[in-house]
Parts: C-alpha cells; sequence; structure tokens
C-alpha cells in the first residue's frame, strides 16, 4: 500500500513538467544570493535550501540587471556564477521565459503581449514552436487556471514562471522574449528604509556567458547532461598528530525536454591515521555511518540523487540528499546538515509572492532491531545468516512562510516523528500532526513525536539582516505560568549580520544558540528526532549552548577568508526517565553538569581559482575541559593546535 501511495504521487505531479536539479547546500552561490537579498536586488528566501539550479540562475539574471549596484569583487563573482549555471541561463534566456521565482510575481488585470485578461477567456497566445521551452519545467501548452487549456503557452494564475509573457499587475507593461519589463520584489511589498528603487529592466548579458567546463556534457532542444568528477585529499595535523582524509567519486545531473530532471552523486570517503574522529557526534561536520573499518583506517559513503516535476508555482520531488530548515549560519535548530542524508518526498509551493510552503515526508534509519521480523536467509547452508532488520521510522514536517513586507519573512511549522508503521494522514502536507494522536486512537505506546517552530529573517536597514528561530518540543504550561523555565523542552537562535562593514565585503556575524535539555529526544527512542543515531537538528545538540562571532573578507573573487571565536558549553544528557516523573526524581537544570566546556580561535581561507577546484587551508586553536571524563577523548581535551591543507574538486 505504501508504495502505491508514493506511486500515485509521482505519477500526480507527472502530469506537470519538469526542469529541477538542486544545488548544493553549502555552494558559495548562496553567499552572493544573501549580500544581494540584504540591499533589496533580489529576494532570496533562504529559510529553505537547497534551491533549484534553475531559480538560482533566475535570481542571477536578477541580480545582472543591477549589476550597476554590485561592488567590483561581486561583479566578478556573478560573472563567475552566470558561467557556473551557464547551462540554466541558456535555456531561460534562449526560450525567453525568466520571469518570476515560482509564484513570485504579480497578474496583470492589463492583456499584453499574449496574456488574455483573467476572467474574459484565453485564446492562442502564438508561442507553441519547441524552443519556447518553460524555465524550471512549467507546462508549454497550458492556459489559465480556470479557463481550461490552450495550445501554446502557460498562462500562470497569480505569479510565477510564465511562458515567455509576464504582465506586471497594474501597469499593463508585458515581458516577451529578452529585455522586457520584469518587476523586481521591491516593486511588490514596501521596501525597508535605506533600499534604492528597482531598476526598470530585467536585462541578460549579452553575449550569454560561456558555460564553465565538464568532463562530459551534451545539449540538443530536447536533452542536457552533465558528468563531473569528484575528488579530494586533505592532510591534518590534530593535536601533533597527523591524518589524512580522501575521497573519490562522480556526480551527475541533467534536463529532458520540458518535463524532466534528475540528479546522482556518489562519494566514497577514507579517513587515516591518529585523532580522527570516528563517531563525528559533537561537531558541526556531519555525521557517517562507517561500513569498513581496518586498523586505523575508516571507510564512509554518501549518496544522493533526485527526481523532481514542477509547475509554475511549485515542485514535488523524491529525493535524498540534505536540506536545511531554518536561520542559522553555524547551524540550524529544524533541519539540519548534522545528520546524513535521507531519503524524502519533498514538496513546495509558492503561489503568491508573499507566500510559500514547504512539506517533506522522511524514512529514516531507528537504529532499533525489530526482533519480530528476525528470519535465517539460506536456512539450508552450512553457516546460514541470522538477519534482523531495524524498525522502520517516518519524520514528516511543514513551513508555512510569510512576507507581509518586502522586508520581513515570518515562518511557522510542525514536524512529527513516529514509526514503525506508516501513517498515510502524513500525506496530508498542511495537518499540525501531533494532534493526529488525540483522534486516532492512539496511546503512550504508540503515539509520535511531534514538535513546533518559528523563524523570522529581517532585512533592513540596508546592508543588514537580522534573524531567529525558536524550536518547541513540549511546553509545561502549568510550571511557565508560575514562573518556572527549567522543564521547557524549548530552543532559539538568534543572530545579526552586517555586510560591508567599513570595507566592501567585509561581513561580520554574530549568532547565539541555546538548546534546553531534553530537545531532540522522547521516551520512546523510535521517535527520538533523530536519523542514525544524530539529531536532524542543531549539530550541539540537548542541553547546549553556543556564541559565535564572525568575520568574512574576500578581496577579489574565488579568495574568501574568515575569522571567528566560539564559546560551546555542553551539559548532562540525563536519564529520559527523569524528562516524564519530575515528581520523583525532579528536573535538570540548564548545563547541570558534568560540563564540558569550549574555546576555539580559527581562521580560514579558500580559494577557487576555477570552477569546482578548491584549496582550503586551515588552523584552529582550541582549550576544551571535561567534567565527564569518558565523554571527550583526550587527545581534544586541554590546549591544542590543529591545521590543515585540503584540495579538492567538485564539492
Amino acid at each position: 500500500m505504501l508504495r502505491r501511495a508514493v506511486l500515485v504521487l509521482v505519477l500526480f505531479a507527472g502530469i506537470s513538467y519538469a526542469q529541477v536539479v538542486f544545488t548544493r547546500v553549502d555552494d558559495p552561490v548562496y553567499d552572493l544570493l544573501s549580500r544581494c537579498d540584504a540591499v533589496g536586488l533580489v529576494r532570496f528566501n533562504s529559510e529553505v535550501k537547497p534551491l533549484p539550479r534553475m531559480e538560482v540562475a533566475r535570481l542571477l539574471l536578477e541580480i545582472y540587471s543591477h549589476k550597476g549596484e554590485l561592488s567590483p569583487v561581486e561583479a566578478e563573482e556573478l560573472s563567475y556564477f552566470l558561467e557556473e549555471f551557464g547551462l540554466e541561463v541558456s535555456r531561460l534566456t534562449k526560450s525567453g521565459k525568466f520571469s518570476g521565482q515560482f509564484g513570485a510575481g504579480s497578474f496583470s488585470e492589463d492583456t499584453g503581449s499574449g496574456l488574455e485578461k483573467f476572467g474574459s477567456g484565453f485564446g492562442l497566445s502564438g508561442h507553441s514552436e519547441k524552443s519556447d521551452k518553460i524555465s524550471e519545467g512549467a507546462g508549454g501548452g497550458l492556459e489559465k487556471f480556470g479557463n481550461g487549456f490552450g495550445s501554446g503557452v502557460f498562462e500562470e494564475f497569480g505569479s510565477g514562471f510564465g511562458s515567455g509573457v509576464f504582465e506586471e499587475f497594474g501597469s499593463g507593461s508585458g515581458f516577451a522574449g529578452l529585455g522586457g519589463q520584469i518587476p523586481a520584489y521591491r516593486d511588490e511589498l514596501p521596501a525597508p528604509p535605506g533600499f534604492t528603487p528597482p531598476l526598470p529592466a530585467y536585462q541578460a548579458p549579452t553575449p550569454l556567458p560561456k558555460e564553465r567546463w565538464w568532463l562530459f556534457d551534451y545539449t540538443d532542444d530536447q536533452f542536457a547532461f552533465r558528468l563531473s568528477p569528484v575528488f579530494g585529499y586533505g592532510v591534518r595535523l590534530v593535536s601533533g598528530e597527523t591524518n589524512n582524509i580522501r575521497w573519490p567519486g562522480a556526480k551527475v545531473f541533467g534536463y529532458g525536454g520540458d518535463w524532466f530532471g534528475a540528479s546522482f552523486e556518489y562519494v566514497d570517503f577514507g579517513e587515516t591515521g591518529s585523532n580522527t574522529d570516528k563517531s563525528k557526534k559533537f561537531t558541526p561536520v556531519t555525521g557517517a555511518f562507517v561500513n569498513n573499518q581496518t586498523g586505523s583506517t575508516f571507510e564512509y559513503s554518501d549518496v544522493k540523487g533526485s527526481v523532481s516535476f514542477n509547475w509554475s508555482w511549485g515542485y514535488i520531488s523524491v529525493i535524498k540528499d540534505y536540506q536545511t530548515w531554518g536561520s542559522g549560519q553555524f547551524s540550524q535548530l529544524i533541519l539540519s546538515t548534522k545528520a546524513p542524508s535521507f531519503t524524502q518526498v519533498r514538496f513546495h509551493v509558492n503561489p503568491v509572492s508573499w507566500f510559500r510552503f514547504n512539506y517533506y515526508q522522511g524514512w529514516v534509519n531507528s537504529l532499533i532491531y525489530d526482533s519480530t521480523a528476525f528470519f535465517w536467509s539460506h536456512p539450508e547452508s552450512i553457516s546460514p545468516s541470522e538477519i534482523t532488520p531495524y524498525k522502520d521510522k517516518y519524520v514528516v514536517s511543514n513551513l508555512a512562510t510569510f512576507t507581509p513586507v518586502g522586508w520581513l519573512d515570518v515562518s511557522l511549522g510542525n514536524a512529527f516523528v513516529y514509526g514503525p508503521h506508516f501513517r498515510f494522514e502524513t500525506l496530508i502536507p498542511f495537518l499540525y500532526y501531533k494532534v493526529m494522536d488525540h483522534n486516532t486512537g492512539r496511546i503512550r505506546g504508540d503515539d509520535g513525536n511531534g514538535m513546533i517552530f518559528f523563524d523570522f529573517k529581517v532585512r533592513s536597514p540596508r546592508n543588514f539582516a537580522f534573524y531567529g528561530t525558536a524550536y518547541i518540543d513540549v511546553i509545561n504550561l502549568r510550571d511557565l505560568l508560575n514562573g518556572r523555565f527549567d522543564n521547557q523542552w524549548v530552543a532559539f537562535t538568534l543572530g545579526a549580520k552586517r555586510y560591508n562593514l567599513f570595507l566592501p565585503m567585509l561581513d561580520v556575524s554574530l549568532e547565539y544558540t541555546r538548546i534546553n535539555p531534553w530537545n531532540y529526544e522522547n521516551r520512546n527512542d523510535l521517535t527520538s528526532y533523530k536519523h542514525l543515531g544524530y539529531q536532524l537538528g542543531h549539530w550541539i545538540g540537548q542541553n547546549a549552548d553556543q556564541l559565535r562571532l564572525q568575520v568574512n573578507y574576500s578581496h577579489f573573487r574565488g579568495l574568501r577568508h574568515f575569522a571567528y571565536v566560539e564559546w560551546v558549553r555542553k551539559g548532562i544528557e540525563a536519564d529520559i526517565a527523569i524528562a516524564y516523573n519530575a515528581k520523583k526524581f525532579g528536573t535538570v537544570p540548564f548545563l547541570q553538569s558534568p560540563l564540558r566546556s569550549d574555546f576555539r580561535f580559527g581562521f580560514e581561507t579558500a580559494w577557487e581559482p576555477f570552477h569546482e577546484l578548491k584549496l582550503r587551508g586551515y588552523y584552529e586553536f582550541s582549550s576544551i575541559s571535561d567534567e565527564d571524563p569518558l565523554r571527550t577523548p583526550k587527545y581534544l581535551r586541554g590546549d591544542n593546535h590543529s591545521l590543515g591543507l585540503i584540495l579538492s574538486y567538485g564539492i
């Protein structure tokens, strides 16, 4: 039944047209988008990443139309990224169909080039050639909602990707092909103080930038394919001992016609030497499931892939990849890259400029054996194998984001972890999932683990970004009303970033995160907010806090420096029974001992002379104390120096 449900979901999405391939969550293009977002050149919706490559290309084209407002380094970066996303830029500009992002535009009451007035009926638009491909796969040949199907153009209801025709609300100025009038987001909603008015035209580079080099590439009118190798090698000195890391791999992505987009990436990692961190528990580095170990060498893999479908104001994907939910530069409370990637059905809609919605249904690993499913494999063998699978575990989540004014985003959502049986009601994207236990007869041994969260981002004044996230696992209202805050399962992040402080491209960030005891945990270990033993949220985990100050600087394209100072504290991870019987055991105060205290200072330089070829060097001083003699490895305690040099290509 579950397979049938997922198949129906995918086939339903397949009636749309698709060209969605995602950009890595750590791609440096997001830095440029964030900078331009802070000064109002584009609207970069950063509460959920990654973005589709087509959407990134559209934002780059929008930035290009404001290139006169960029610093010299930003202008060089823009040219560089236009080459990086050259395939998508070419497809957008040649089709003449780069308009609003998924639903970010506005609808016109006037009739323009091929766009008929809403409510008056729609005829043929005259844009039926195969070359008129809808960017991101929005269907060519679909007429506006409410008037059925036409024969040459997708006329959008509300906003978003059009098909060469974009009418600005109330102005009657149409866009058909290159050089037409496209409203920047500052036209749509009230702008914050200090923002300059938008430029009138949405321009395309002339000539189009030459696409970057690929190991293999192929493009024709119906199909595009790109192949790139992935490799890396690094040498690290940690507390006086040397180790190394290496990774070979490959990645591919492509588009087919106006309806298909897919990607695949495989990387095999190996680490060798002393003072390597095999568990990767208390570190921002993504966790790993070690699949082979010989002596001082251990290996693990990372496999990602996607098949995606989209329409003019949204998309749906079957994907195994990383994503981040919520604000936070140094990790995220809601969903981060701490846990390894897991399989998801991901759904996104952006029907109007002031609202967007994200949802995913995920399959995660519980690491809990299901003894009832035990069996012998090859019982006829002289040595049959005993097979005991893990119990099935699922996570479902949604996030609704509102933009009441152009400089403010406000998001709210909820997540729900459950198992071992799939619950079909979780396929409804818009539910508050925890309350399902209240009216479906679920008992304490069969309920799920729910949490809610909020997020905001302020783009004001110019060159500033303020942001925050609140994550609520459990709130005891009675204790809260009595002034007791020690038994509240809550967490929050608050941060600020100042761009171009004193010098162009000199940025300063300050961020604080606090996570009270018990967050991400549950009395039923099957429903903990974890995958493969790693929390899905912030890397510091429960009963901890982090304060980090970081300075970033770049004085020419491809060379980035940053320096940071950081304080992290971690209290006890106590017996979960205490959390559910406070009358008998009392409560666990925030940062209750045994306490671990970390102080770190470091700096890093990264150089990318060519596309995806990177050389990174770093140094870090750390001073770590821990009252728990078993929690922190010996080589990390006390004052230590670490440095490394890493060469990589592809990631």
